[in-house]
């Protein structure tokens, strides 16, 4: 069944990627732009996902009721899929077909315990798990034991492993919101930085930080994606800071929706229009995460929308998330996972179909 569904995708996307490309190519201080201009290639609707598997419910076992405040996941190599519940304060583990495994956790500071409900997790090169609490980071082994617990300098917003000895760690700035990475030992010595940072928004007290988007880097093979949350605009760096490529799309971002109080020593983020992070999917397609906020009275109406690349940068077409749903993260297989909180919080797998 793997076979044909793999042969079907590529017929489809070979179908599906003929229209015009809008936009045009040149070249600014020596980089290549690619600017992408009105609608994409693929036609509207093209873009579908199916869905494989779902874990979350309203009534059962403890460990298949989620709470929907703060959710994350992301795929071991051998599908197993990892989720932090973080109103529960717990890491639940199921196996690739939603079987539960196992759960670890509870609220407080000792070992394996969360301090914080917005952990994020990442898997491990051995195919455990890290949680990021605040800056502190928890590793656990696949079987769910807990090994230690690392402090760094500074909090990360994206962590990934560069083999056995180095991570690569997005961290918060500031004085000003901002992008910024660094290369960490495994034991968390600080390596080196990455030479390029990116700021926006207002600026603010030297000890005061602000972040719209969560993280905007992402590391694949030899290269680093800067999605700028502030304009639609996708970088491509080398590891060491060389800008090989930007990719623009003519899509309103608005500005921050960021105050600054007690005269630039408190500061107060509300939610904002941002772009990014950029996602490589298979090799094949730059898949750019893009929020839309508008305020009707005293709330806000979310969109999220994915955008869709080629590897020219050219754009392709965008896929709008059902309502209270969240992009979380795409496995080595190809496969998307998405969190929805209402009406019952859970994680979803979903294959890609374009049509």
């Amino acid at each position: 069944m793997k076979r044909i569904m793999v042969g079907f995708l590529i017929i489809c996307f070979g179908l599906t990627a003929s229209g015009k490309w809008k936009g045009r190519v040149y070249t600014e201080n020596g980089v290549t732009v690619v600017e992408n201009e009105g609608e994409g290639i693929w036609s509207e609707g093209a873009i579908e996902f199916r869905e494989t598997l779902s874990i979350g419910k309203e009534e059962g076992e403890d460990y298949y009721i989620l709470n929907g405040q703060y959710l994350d996941a992301v795929a071991a190599p051998d599908g197993s899929i990892y989720i932090f519940d973080g109103k529960n304060y717990r890491l639940l583990k199921f196996d690739k077909h939603g079987k539960f495994l196992w759960q670890v956790g509870r609220r407080g500071e000792g070992p394996g315990e969360f301090r914080n409900i917005y952990c994020d997790i990442y898997v491990l090169p051995d195919g455990g798990v890290l949680v990021v609490d605040e800056v502190f980071l928890n590793f656990f082994s696949p079987d769910g034991k807990y090994r230690r617990t690392l402090k760094l300098d500074r909090m990360p917003l994206y962590v990934e492993f560069i083999g056995k000895e180095k991570m690569f760690v997005q961290v918060f700035v500031t004085g000003q919101p901002g992008i910024a990475g660094a290369f960490y030992s495994l034991d968390g010595k600080l390596i080196s930085r990455l030479p390029v940072e990116y700021r926006y928004g207002p600026k603010l007290s030297p000890n005061v930080g602000a972040s719209i988007g969560g993280g905007s880097l992402r590391i694949y093979g030899k290269k680093v994606f800067m999605s700028l949350p502030d304009k639609y605009e996708i970088r491509e760096y080398t590891l060491d800071g060389k800008l090989l490529r930007v990719i623009r799309r003519k899509f309103r971002i608005n500005p921050p929706n960021i105050k600054v109080i007690f005269g630039g020593r408190g500061v107060r983020v509300y939610p904002s229009d941002s772009s990014g992070p950029a996602w490589l999917y298979m090799n094949r397609y730059i898949v750019n995460m893009v929020r839309k906020v508008s305020k009707k009275g005293k709330k806000y109406d979310i969109k999220r929308y994915l955008d869709f690349f080629n590897l020219k940068g050219q754009y392709l077409g965008s896929y709008r998330l059902p309502e209270d749903t969240e992009f979380c993260y795409i496995d080595a297989e190809g496969n998307f996972y998405f969190v929805q909180s209402d009406p019952v919080p859970r994680v979803y797998r979903a294959k890609l179909i374009v049509h």
